[in-house]
């Protein structure tokens, strides 16, 4: 017996591997739909595949597909309902709906929403990866035009002419913190400090205007004591 042989008799399997492989349809189909706001589209509604056709804008068979898609990764839940009137279609009986997690986290113009930093990867990182052996071979950066450069945007985002580029950048940068300000808001009970406490001040200043914005909002919003 060879040693490739007895590594498959020890139970050692290829699935990291394809997990590695495959991982790109995870992301991108993530990105996909954020960018086409699906989350957001559905908020508080629970729809058929008919209506969800409608919503997406898409034709029968990529409908299904994606929202297949959606359901395995755990981003929509799908719920049989009891048959109403005349359904000649099977497809009528399930129902969409947002999962908890896309309902927190995806829906736009909700505190936690990190939709922002999901497009920015997207739309910044993601093609630039289609490169990284020119790169790594190059010991060069990605151009810009490929996705590349991630300097080009952090020194947009610092120049006041890029208005566009620095509300791109700070919800991007919002959307990375949202877990963390959710795990200290959970660790740490901030209603035992008041704010002219000595504690307080130097907790606080460690935080940035947006770190306190965010830190305030995730509180509030998910009900956590805090006396921000």
């Amino acid at each position: 017996m060879n040693k490739e042989q007895q590594t498959i008799e020890q139970g050692i399997s290829p699935d990291p591997i394809f997990q590695m492989l495959t991982g790109f349809w995870v992301s991108k189909t993530l990105m996909t739909a954020v960018e086409l706001e699906v989350f957001t589209k559905l908020d508080g509604k629970s729809v058929n595949m008919q209506r969800l056709q409608e919503i997406l804008e898409m034709e029968s068979r990529p409908a299904e597909v994606f929202s297949v898609a959606l359901v395995s990764l755990g981003l929509l839940s799908k719920d049989k309902r009891e048959k109403v009137g005349d359904l000649t279609n099977g497809q009528n009986d399930y129902h969409y709906t947002n999962t908890d997690l896309t309902n927190t986290f995806l829906v736009k113009g909700k505190t936690g929403y990190m939709g922002d930093i999901i497009s920015m990867f997207d739309k910044r990182l993601y093609k630039s990866w289609d490169k990284l052996s020119y790169s790594l071979k190059a010991n060069k950066p990605i151009a810009q035009e490929e996705g590349g450069d991630a300097e080009s945007l952090f020194n947009q985002a610092k120049s006041s002419n890029q208005v566009e580029q620095i509300q791109k950048f700070t919800h991007g940068m919002y959307g990375i913190s949202v877990g963390p300000a959710i795990a200290l808001a959970k660790a740490f009970d901030f209603s035992k400090y008041k704010k002219d406490d000595g504690h307080w001040r130097r907790l606080w200043s460690v935080c940035n205007t947006s770190s306190k914005e965010i830190l305030k909002n995730v509180c509030n919003s998910f009900g956590f004591k805090t006396s921000l």
